[in-house]
């Protein structure tokens, strides 16, 4: 999907169910606007068995290229690919306009059936751009070695954005499998912060 939007307008999705889906580049929905940023909202919907099948592929479930995402209320379950087996965000220009990537109340799983999963998000901005995960549940039993819940994809200075963690809950808790080295770099209080939420021991 391709389109030029204003920053008003939203697209949105809502209540769908995207089951078994494959995809070169985010196995269910691959969006990307060509020019200024494309806005969209995306709730009460799952995301369960898609797969992005290219080489070095991300965003098993959704990859958003100049794209601003709102996602509440949704499930990722067993998605796969190489780097963001749920969700891959990227930003190259956002037109000295500093937006907000927003995850909330949502739940993140997965088997790990694939040795090969690196991240469940994977993050490649090179403009201000923040990311809100609150309110989320992630179940990571059995990850891979190496696997990181948020993953950059090139190296970060804090003037490329901040992420900011709320009230999530992860099971099981290591502190390894939080971010990659590049992420910890979007913020100084990234590990701190992650560290101090509350940790719900049970799925």
């Amino acid at each position: 999907m391709n389109q030029e939007i204003t920053e008003r307008e939203y697209n949105l999705i809502e209540k769908c169910d995207f089951i078994g889906c494959r995809g070169a580049q985010g196995g269910a929905m691959y969006i990307n606007s060509d020019k200024n940023c494309l806005f969209i909202k995306i709730f009460d919907s799952n995301f369960e068995e898609n797969m992005a099948v290219s080489v070095d592929s991300s965003g098993g479930a959704l990859y958003l290229e100049q794209t601003v995402a709102t996602i509440q209320n949704c499930s990722f379950v067993n998605n796969v690919a190489s780097s963001g087996c749920d969700i891959h965000f990227e930003i190259a220009d956002t037109n000295n306009v500093r937006y907000t990537e927003t995850i909330e109340n949502c739940y993140f799983s997965n088997n790990f059936d694939n040795e090969s999963l690196k991240s469940m998000i994977s993050i490649l901005f090179t403009n201000e751009v923040d990311v809100a995960f609150n309110d989320n549940k992630i179940v990571a039993t059995g990850y891979p070695s190496g696997f990181h819940v948020f993953q950059t994809l090139s190296p970060f200075s804090n003037k490329y954005g901040d992420l900011s963690i709320s009230n999530n809950f992860i099971t099981p808790y290591e502190k390894d499998v939080v971010a990659n080295k590049h992420a910890e770099a979007i913020s100084e209080d990234f590990e701190k912060r992650f560290n101090q939420l509350e940790i719900n021991e049970s799925p």
